[in-house]
């Protein structure tokens, strides 16, 4: 049992207040034998306010003042855990050290009228078998690592909320997350989750504040790594929302409510607000901070929250939080409105990048638009990136689209990411309606083993460079063509990728996906064409799905620099060439629904196509079909995968192998007599490694030789996807 040893010092100051002067006895309370690195060094205090709102830095302040071996000064605040019955306030601090050796430190105290601190004191930090704090890399731009130098890879799924906020279900979630291998969860500070500061303003529910601090140490037990999302965009949301989450009404925050804010968006501007805000920040980090759990503070779930409050706040929570916390935001609501995400991702204080990717309901291939955003994040940021959210629909749970629990749609995303640059998997969001009771750890496991001993902190991390998959098509044998399907991106916004290769196997290349929306000249900021890079292998046709058209357009087609096409796209009341006309009210604007398919003939060979919009609105691209794109020497099968060094980790995928195929019980072709090459591989001896991905089992090693800087394996048979290691001898 560990023994407790006070130390009683006086901490005399002068207090002006109706003329008196006062002193008072303190106490500090620590630990003889010292602290080890990486764990909380705990000093308690007691102070005499308590007419004061021990939450209000402006109104009353307690830091150490703390000196670390290497003579580096650190500010650490106090929180106040609770004002005393007889008068005065409880304040805790809570550090964790990152360094051996001896540190000192003195507190400071700053309230309305007056300044005060204590002597210096000293404690001594020991070694630890803890591996600290998550950063970003010091030798690639796109992964973390922890203060040890160990590589981070982040495998888990969301545990927003759970009833009551309950830690029993709470342990119930990380134990099944553990046992498959997962050390990655992001939870909501929400009003109906872990409400911290919900009914009044600058007033935490102290409930609450012990469920966190439980759930951190339940999380440092069971090595489960919390992204903590300090808000959502319901609590600024005034009009209902498909799942019932608008609070504006509710908010503390709101003038109704005895805020400062007038209207949600005064949130972001109203002084008061910001104070609110910040002095919130101010008590998650010195209550929480000390805690190597905790992966990254986000601050905002789904919120377009404007870049400079984003860059204020950042810079404060920076400021205050000598631990380094990884910050990270994302984005959503509201709806329709010009936002550019760039803005945010390129603040130096926010450190991960991150999207939510939900298929519509209809297409069965999300891996591709999953790796496209993902490559997009690489090329643009050159920051740690990840899918925080991932489903199969953006307004239904994924049970609704496998009642028998296969898995299909979470077992791709979490291969098809893990060979992305992502830093961690792609986070199913409905951990509590389907992955769970549907028992899809197993999918979690399998991977977990499969990159067990990836060395994630390599200086030299790309994608592997591969060919198309090809079939044992002899030279000169009979083709038979497919063609290609692209769903575009219904994402509102400034469009920072608009050129877009397609590779002879179909697969989109490079990063990004296309837009839904090819604006007119109205929006100029938005105002984007779609540049195409194609390579049929005959003569075929290139067909837009032409969906709704707001206020008009017209249609240009250019290919290989000359105009080859022209069509308007009118808008108006009652008949017309449109199959539906509708009128916004709230945007004073006609909008019509085409429903009809616009075909553009396109010879065989290379090609690049471009689509411009000489028209005043939009005009909306709801599917792209490639006709007769893809040849019978190319299999069905995409191939995505990392270069590491001198190894390779590879996952190659039946495109049939997808959800809608397994709810629909389609009996999927074992795929046979398939090859591809890996290029730019130094020439020698490798040995490959072939997995079951449902397993996670080596089911065959070979060894093969590169030369001429390529690589050729032959793939074993398979029916839904398979995965390589490549190791050189």
């Amino acid at each position: 049992m560990k023994l407790i040893k006070r130390f009683p010092f006086v901490l005399f100051f002068l207090l002006f207040l109706c003329s008196a002067s006062f002193s008072a006895e303190l106490e500090i309370t620590s630990q003889p034998e010292g602290v080890k690195k990486f764990r909380p060094f705990i000093l308690k205090l007691d102070l005499p306010f308590f007419d004061k709102n021990p939450n209000d830095s402006s109104s009353v302040a307690v830091n150490a003042l703390i000196t670390t071996p290497e003579g580096i000064d650190v500010v650490m605040p106090f929180f106040c855990r609770s004002n005393k019955k007889y008068g005065g306030s409880e304040w805790e601090l809570r550090f964790a050290p990152s360094d051996m050796g001896r540190y000192k430190y003195y507190i400071d105290v700053k309230a309305d009228d007056f300044t005060a601190k204590t002597e210096t004191f000293e404690f001594e930090v020991t070694e630890s078998d803890s591996n600290g704090f998550l950063s970003k890399s010091s030798n690639n731009p796109y992964y973390l690592e922890f203060d040890s130098g160990l590589p981070f890879f982040g495998l888990g799924h969301n545990v927003a909320w759970v009833g009551n906020s309950s830690l029993v279900i709470f342990e119930r979630y990380f134990s099944l997350l553990e046992k498959a291998g997962c050390n990655l969860t992001r939870v909501w500070m929400c009003n109906w989750g872990l409400p911290l500061e919900w009914k009044e303003l600058g007033k935490y529910n102290l409930e609450t504040a012990k469920k966190i601090d439980e759930l951190l140490e339940l999380a440092g037990k069971k090595g489960i790594y919390i992204i903590l999302t300090l808000d959502t965009y319901g609590n600024l949301m005034p009009e209902a929302g498909p799942w019932g989450e608008e609070r504006w009404d509710a908010n503390p925050y709101n003038r109704e409510n005895g805020g400062p804010c007038e209207r949600p968006e005064d949130f972001f501007t109203n002084s008061e607000a910001k104070h609110i805000y910040k002095n919130k920040i101010r008590y998650i980090v010195s209550r929480w901070g000390y805690s190597p759990n905790i992966l990254a503070f986000e601050l905002w779930n789904e919120y377009n929250a404007p870049a400079e409050w984003i860059k204020e706040m950042t810079a404060y929570l920076r400021s205050i939080d000598p631990h380094g916390h990884l910050i990270t935001t994302s984005h959503g609501y509201p709806y329709g409105t010009l936002f550019d995400e760039s803005e945010i991702w390129e603040l130096k204080d926010i450190d991960i990048v991150t999207f939510h990717e939900y298929g519509n309901g209809a297409e069965g291939d999300l891996v591709m638009n999953l790796l496209q955003r993902s490559r997009g994040a690489a090329k643009l940021y050159e920051k740690p990136f990840m899918c925080t959210e991932f489903g199969i629909d953006f307004g239904k749970d994924d049970k609704n689209y496998d009642p028998k629990g296969t898995g299909t749609a979470l077992h791709n995303s979490l291969w098809a990411s893990c060979m992305s640059k992502s830093f961690a998997s792609a986070m199913n969001w409905w951990y509590d309606t389907y992955i769970r009771p549907k028992n899809l750890y197993p999918h979690y496991k399998a991977l977990a083993k499969f990159i067990h001993g990836t060395d994630w902190g390599a200086k030299d991390i790309e994608y592997a460079d591969v060919s198309s998959v090809k079939t044992g098509l002899q030279e000169g044998g009979e083709s038979s063509y497919r063609s290609v399907e692209i769903t575009p991106e219904d994402k509102w916004g400034r469009i920072s990728i608009t050129e877009f290769e397609i590779l002879p196997n179909g697969d989109l290349a490079g990063g990004g996906v296309p837009s839904k929306y090819l604006h007119g000249h109205e929006k100029k900021e938005m105002k984007n064409d779609h540049v195409f890079y194609l390579d049929y292998s005959k003569e075929g046709k290139f067909i837009l799905r032409i969906g709704t058209v707001s206020q008009g357009g017209n249609l240009e087609v250019y290919l290989d620099g000359e105009k080859i096409a022209e069509k308007e796209y009118a808008v108006g009341t009652g008949e017309g060439p449109w199959k539906r006309s509708m009128y916004l009210d709230k945007y004073k604007v006609y909008q019509c629904v085409y429903d009809e398919d616009y075909e553009i003939p396109i010879p065989k060979g290379e090609h690049t196509l471009r689509l411009r919009n000489t028209g005043k609105d939009w005009i909306g691209i709801e599917k792209i079909t490639l006709t007769d794109y893809v040849d019978s020497s190319r299999a069905d099968v995409r191939c995505l995968g990392l270069r590491i060094g001198e190894e390779y980790i590879l996952w190659i995928q039946n495109k049939k192998s997808n959800w809608k195929n397994s709810y629909n019980n389609k009996k999927l072709d074992e795929i046979k007599d398939t090859h591809f090459q890996v290029y730019n591989v130094n020439d020698g001896s490798y040995e490959a490694e072939w997995w079951d991905t449902y397993k996670g089992e080596v089911t065959e090693t070979e060894e093969v030789t590169a030369s001429s800087r390529i690589l050729t394996l032959q793939i074993p048979e398979f029916t839904r996807d398979i995965a390589c290691k490549i190791k050189k001898k």
